[in-house]
């Protein structure tokens, strides 16, 4: 019978990885001790390790996708699956929904509390994946704070049709970086986010003031 692996703390892992020596995790340790802080966010503090070098282990550890969040499309519906307290306390967001499945982004995959907290409250099956702290709060920040992403595309799509349908000069759009055009940014992010879950089919379905976007995987919709 083949033995599991064997699953290495955070920070055996990082000496294994040789990101830290034994004396910056012991000094780690102890700050941790006494602040409570997580091992790895004391690490980035003390500028031994970077964000991206934790959730890289994490991912690697736990075997669990990282996620960049700064490419992903987030729909707005879907961050107000977990409200924004709840979200905030265990730094995470709700980044997608296929079906019975929540995928969410966590700073800590590893917390089965807020796992549980959110499945009792959704009544959905989470997928965790793991990104990094900024990315989380930023993330947050922009679905909290202001519209989201998916909400600023629409609203410069919804300007370029309103001069369309006003007879404005549209000549300009002609002059618009390829990477700038609102449809072309809505269009990739849209495929990136299919690509990252391995769905197999993309659905957009058009209203008058907003579009829906739904994504099948395995049969689900």
């Amino acid at each position: 019978m083949v033995e599991p692996k064997k699953r290495l703390r955070l920070g055996d892992a990082l000496l294994q990885d040789g990101l830290v020596n034994e004396e910056q995790l012991q000094k780690a340790l102890e700050i941790q001790k006494q602040s409570g802080k997580r091992l790895g966010a004391v690490l980035v503090e003390m500028g031994v390790v970077t964000e991206n070098d934790i959730v890289t282990v994490l991912g690697k550890q736990l075997g669990i996708p990282y996620i960049n969040l700064s490419n992903y499309l987030i729909d707005p519906a879907t961050v107000r699956i977990i409200p924004e307290n709840i979200a905030r306390r265990h730094q995470l967001i709700p980044i997608n929904k296929v079906g019975n499945k929540l995928t969410v982004a966590m700073v800590d995959p590893l917390n089965i509390l807020a796992i549980d907290d959110i499945q009792f409250m959704t009544g959905l099956v989470v997928k965790p994946v793991v990104a990094t702290s900024t990315d989380i709060n930023e993330a947050l920040n922009n679905a909290y704070g202001n519209e989201g992403k998916m909400d600023e595309l629409m609203e410069d799509l919804g300007d370029i049709g309103k001069d369309a349908n006003e007879g404005g000069d549209l000549g300009n759009l002609e002059e618009l970086d390829e990477n700038d055009a609102p449809i072309i940014r809505l269009v990739n992010l849209v495929i990136s986010n299919a690509v990252t879950e391995g769905v197999s089919d993309i659905h957009i379905e058009p209203f008058d003031k907003d579009i829906r976007i739904r994504y099948r995987l395995d049969g689900d919709l």
